[in-house]
């Protein structure tokens, strides 16, 4: 549709989610209850095609947003899987767990990150993380980085989630964040900095570093906060936060400094 909003177009039947425009504008990928992966259709549309299958092959998996990578050749995403046991052995180390008619169930959530060519072809696996007990990561990436370099994304396999990036084939896997649990990976526009939500002062804050995980800084003060994106220049960082009893945005300097509240609240 027009950024107005007139000029509305159906482009898939179904029920489908998480689109993102290619870098050029031509494409768009999305979740797709249809082919229960990513797709991606022209912007005029025509012919979906699934460009996850090859990755999902085998493996019964529920699969994340993709994120384009910036010269629009290839997709990442994330797909969570669960296993299940009945071993009392395991209670400890799941992910959660019940009793279903007298009997222990013992639930065992990974994530695994891909990256496939935009026309599905050359499927990848990077990495495979799993997802702990009581984990409060909302988003697990990934991220690709301006210039293309690297993929942010969340891991919790070392206990609370944190903050990752690595390069597109998977290796130089660097952790970032290490204190209370971090999430929403988001790059500046220069892929110098990151922003990100973290818990670790007891309510979730956009705290926002520097590429390599150095400078760490609170941007937002009390309340609860969501949804950070930066601005085109990266001077500001955009924001949900909830006070009191409505939610509403807000923007602020990449340093916190000069808050402005952008609505009136919902």
């Amino acid at each position: 549709m027009n950024a107005d909003g007139t000029g509305q177009r159906l482009l898939v039947s179904g029920r489908s989610w998480g689109p993102a425009w290619s870098p050029d504008g031509r494409k768009i990928a999305f979740l797709s209850d249809e082919t229960s992966g990513v797709s991606v259709i022209a912007a005029e549309g025509g012919q979906q095609v699934n460009i996850s299958s090859g990755a999902l092959t085998g493996r019964d998996a529920l699969v994340d947003a993709a994120s384009w990578s910036p010269d629009g050749k290839r997709l990442a995403f994330a797909t969570l899987e669960t296993k299940v046991s009945t071993t009392p052995a395991d209670e400890g180390s799941a992910t959660y767990s019940y009793t279903y008619n007298g009997v222990n169930l013992y639930f065992f959530n990974s994530r695994r990150f891909h990256i496939v060519d935009a026309d599905g072809r050359h499927p990848r696996t990077l990495a495979n993380t799993v997802v702990t007990r009581g984990s409060t990561a909302l988003s697990y990436g990934p991220a690709w980085s301006p210039d293309g370099i690297r993929i942010a994304f969340v891991s919790a396999e070392r206990g609370f989630p944190q903050i990752h990036t690595m390069k597109p084939d998977g290796s130089d896997r660097v952790q970032l964040t290490s204190q209370g649990s971090n999430y929403d990976p988001v790059w500046s526009p220069d892929g110098r900095r990151i922003a990100f939500i973290s818990d670790r002062e007891g309510e979730r804050h956009v705290f926002a570093m520097n590429a390599d995980g150095s400078g760490e800084l609170s941007v937002t003060g009390s309340g609860e906060w969501d949804g950070p994106t930066w601005s085109p220049d990266g001077r500001r960082i955009a924001y949900a936060s909830k006070r009191g009893e409505l939610w509403r945005l807000y923007s602020v300097n990449a340093d916190g400094t000069g808050e402005r509240q952008l609505t009136q609240g919902w």
